[in-house]
């Protein structure tokens, strides 16, 4: 039975350790990034990026969807994205405003 349980299980350590250090530099990009002197709005649209694509590695690997029905995995990637929506149009709303409350609008 032990033999059986073996073959059905797959040793993640090596995935997980991999995505730690991609994690780790996306980390370190994001800190870059918020260093530099580009503009807020090209500042916001990276960082924000970086954020989803980090939550996207997280959600994948360490929640284990890649291993489940496709059927499923949307579900979750489809209720995910609502989230993301709100959010970029809570960043927009505050640009705009900011923009709006300089004079530029």
């Amino acid at each position: 039975m032990s033999d059986a349980h073996s073959e059905g299980h797959h040793d993640h350590r090596k995935l997980y350790i991999k995505i730690f250090w991609i994690l780790l530099v996306l980390t370190i990009v994001e800190v870059l990034v918020a260093e530099l002197s580009i503009g807020q709005g090209a500042m916001i649209a990276a960082l924000s990026g970086l954020a989803i694509y980090k939550a996207a590695l997280v959600a994948i690997h360490y929640m284990h969807l890649s291993a489940e029905t496709k059927w499923l995995r949307y579900t979750v990637y489809g209720v995910g994205i609502i989230p993301v929506v709100y959010a970029f149009v809570l960043i927009a709303e505050g640009a705009w405003r900011l923009l709006r409350n300089a004079g530029v609008a």
